[in-house]
């Protein structure tokens, strides 16, 4: 796309790394270093000052709060696309991308969005080779969503367990209503029952020796 083009870089002046990519001489380069400056110089570009605080584009991630994000009309949206002359070249076959119009079906729908974290599936893996301190995993995917979770953890007891769980599930996704597992020793302890009493979770076990009643995880 940005071959034979002449575009635009906004940056700020502190962003060197960047302008000496672009505007700096090469001689000090190793070859790794080279071929790729080397290749980046080929495209036509222009330097354009932005103060930090416009530059919410680059800073999505790092200043997502910062970022307004207003409601999209589709239908606004759609007259959009219909009128965009590049677009409609895209369309066509008169270059070698080539794009297709597809009809999208919304299924989030507010029924939908009240099932999600809703159903939990979680299991216990491990041992696992050593990493630092960590040997087993917690495992948790939402039914609804395929959502899923992983929890290093040092030792596999219901204590260890069942705080991890609250810790990297309860606390971002909210109280599930149920929670399938299968017959470890630290799903039937009387710490994960007295914990699915406080919760108010209904706590599912698999059929022994039919595994893949949990087969998500």
């Amino acid at each position: 796309m940005l071959v034979s083009a002449t575009f635009t870089i906004y940056t700020i002046y502190t962003d060197r790394p960047l302008c000496y990519a672009f505007l700096g001489k090469k001689q000090n380069c190793s070859p790794r270093q080279f071929r790729h400056l080397d290749f980046i110089s080929q495209f036509s570009t222009e330097f354009q000052h932005i103060s930090g605080k416009d530059n919410v584009v680059a800073d999505a991630l790092s200043r997502i709060n910062e970022v307004q994000i207003s409601p999209v009309d589709l239908e606004v949206l759609a007259k959009a696309q219909s009128t965009d002359l590049k677009l409609a070249k895209y369309l066509t076959n008169e270059n070698s991308l080539r794009l297709k119009k597809m009809k999208v079906r919304l299924i989030c729908t507010a029924m939908s969005v009240q099932q999600c974290f809703k159903y939990v599936h979680i299991d216990l893996i491990g041992p696992l080779p050593p990493s630092g301190q960590y040997r087993y995993c917690l495992t948790a995917v939402d039914r609804f969503t395929c959502w899923p979770e992983v929890v290093p953890l040092s030792d596999i007891t219901a204590e260890t367990v069942a705080k991890a769980f609250i810790s990297a599930w309860v606390a971002h996704f909210g109280c599930p209503t149920d929670i399938v597992t299968d017959r470890g020793r630290q799903f039937e302890s009387a710490l994960f029952q007295q914990l699915s009493q406080s919760i108010e979770f209904q706590h599912r076990e698999t059929t022994a020796y039919h595994p893949k009643c949990n087969g998500l995880v």
